[in-house]
């Protein structure tokens, strides 16, 4: 099964993955690719696999992306088609961490393509948060934001909350949850998949 995990900035859908990786070696975790420069501390592979734009072209032109999108117009970031399938047609788990517009690109994808394997193994899990206050509290707990980067990120959060419906699975969370409360409702869900 591929599992695209989706949820709000501050939700912990990283945190959830990482445990995801710790007890589940067996799982495969695909990277993106971006175009986007290096930053200090990234290497090759981590987080992202980095390439040119020509290169990036090259893979639109094959249609080997699942899906892709130009972010912030400045950088652009995809999925590849192939390492999924090859995952999946050696039964394996694939988690992979998304946002909505990811998602209705994988959708569409899909659609026009039709690519079945993927189709038929595709769920997609969205963490919800329980309500605003509790959101803010997360995304401002991590690091020290501006004010137009908070409303920034929440602005984004409501309109993530707002189409969660596309999604096949909605966690809800509650103020009291911890970290491995979510984490035991998130693997429910892939064990009964």
């Amino acid at each position: 099964m591929l599992f695209l995990l989706l949820g709000p900035s501050g939700i912990g859908k990283g945190t959830q993955i990482n445990l995801l990786r710790e007890r589940h070696p067996d799982f495969v975790f695909p990277k993106s690719i971006t175009t986007r420069a290096m930053r200090p501390g990234e290497s090759e592979g981590n987080p992202y696999h980095f390439i040119s734009d020509e290169e990036f072209d090259r893979h639109i032109e094959h249609h080997n992306f699942l899906e892709w999108a130009e972010v912030h117009k400045a950088a652009r970031y995809g999925t590849l088609r192939k390492p999924i399938e090859d995952a999946l047609s050696a039964g394996k788990s694939i988690i992979k961490e998304l946002d909505i517009q990811g998602l209705i690109n994988i959708q569409d994808t899909i659609e026009k393509s039709g690519h079945e394997m993927i189709k038929k193994n595709l769920r997609s899990i969205f963490i919800m948060p329980p309500n605003e206050e509790t959101l803010i509290k997360r995304i401002t707990q991590r690091s020290m934001i501006k004010e137009a980067e908070l409303k920034a990120r929440l602005d984004s959060a409501k309109k993530e909350i707002d189409q969660a419906h596309l999604c096949d699975v909605i966690i809800e969370t509650t103020e009291d949850d911890s970290i491995e409360e979510v984490y035991k409702k998130l693997e429910a869900i892939i064990a009964k998949s």
